[in-house]
């Protein structure tokens, strides 16, 4: 039977990363369409065409061989501060993402895997990109999630509050959740809460493989 598939979504630094390291540790695969979009918009691919046919240089940067490459902190203020643009962008590389990531979801390989988690960050907003058997909401206080953008991304505080007000809320993630994992406290307390997450999905799951 085909490999059951959980999404994991949360808001923006709110440790979808953590989360999905320890379910990978514990026997999971994982998709991650951050990574996918990263590929998708590396010159030569389409994505970084579609950029460019859309904005042109202004979205471009030297890169260390001298070739073009996407000037991605540009183009993600770009986004963040036009909500038109924002669904441009979103309506070019979503159909180019979702490709890839069940592409990667067909590969004999994911037959190893106890499950296979695909992370999308913006699941919330587009729930209809995937139809997964679960959906694991990472739910963080928002004063944590703008101290780490602050801290991570080397933004201010003005731009890490727009990269949240841009997103869904955090009713609207949790409203869609099969499971919610809290992160209110340290690193090695979401690890444990992972950890008990994966001991669900693998008896939710249990003779569907």
């Amino acid at each position: 039977m085909a490999l059951p598939v959980v999404v994991l979504t949360g808001g923006v630094a709110s440790g979808k990363s953590a989360v999905s390291e320890q379910l990978a540790r514990l026997g999971a695969c994982i998709v991650d369409t951050d990574v996918v979009a990263h590929w998708v918009t590396q010159p030569g691919n389409p994505g970084f065409d579609a950029i460019v046919k859309q904005w042109g240089d202004e979205v471009l940067a030297q890169g260390p061989d001298q070739k073009r490459v996407l000037d991605r902190a540009k183009l993600r203020k770009l986004v963040f501060n036009d909500p038109a643009q924002r669904k441009t962008l979103e309506a070019l590389l979503h159909p180019l993402i979702m490709a890839e990531v069940n592409r990667q979801l067909a590969q004999p390989t994911k037959e190893e895997c106890s499950y296979a988690v695909v992370v999308i960050p913006l699941f919330a907003e587009n729930p209809r990109l995937l139809e997964p058997q679960a959906v694991v909401v990472i739910d963080a206080p928002e004063s944590a999630q703008i101290q780490r953008l602050i801290s991570r991304d080397g933004i201010d505080e003005e731009l890490a509050h727009q990269m949240l007000n841009a997103q869904a809320s955090r009713a609207k993630r949790r409203a869609l959740a099969t499971f919610v994992i809290e992160n209110d406290d340290d690193l090695e307390t979401l690890k444990k809460r992972a950890v008990a997450l994966d001991g669900q999905l693998k008896r939710r799951f249990k003779g569907s493989g």
